[in-house]
């Protein structure tokens, strides 16, 4: 697997939930978006900002962007035409999350 083909996941703090204990007052840590493909990013939630207590808006479909045609992220694609896409990537955050060791200190 080349480097621009693997999977990179994109962690935010300030989620009211996730699988990272509460780290005040930063809020949880979780997941929030996916590199696949080596050239789609995939927005599973979105925040305005680091270190605000605003609520976070899931995206359920996640927000598809081809990143090399669209680098700003501004246009959406149609998520119906990427259903195998959307899939293997849910499935990897989760492999991805379940293989962390959330002991081991993060700073």
């Amino acid at each position: 697997e080349s480097l621009g083909n693997r999977t990179i996941f994109f962690w935010r703090d300030g989620f009211s939930s996730g699988p990272l204990p509460l780290p005040k007052p930063f809020g949880r840590f979780d997941v929030v978006a996916v590199k696949i493909f080596g050239q789609y990013k995939l927005w599973f939630s979105t925040k305005s900002s680091h270190y605000n207590n605003d609520v976070e808006l899931y995206h359920n479909p996640p927000l598809i962007f081809d990143i090399l045609e669209d680098p700003g992220e501004s246009n959406p694609l149609d998520p119906t035409k990427y259903v195998e896409m959307i899939e293997s990537a849910r499935t990897q955050v989760e492999e991805h999350k379940a293989s962390v060791d959330w002991t081991y200190p993060l700073c």
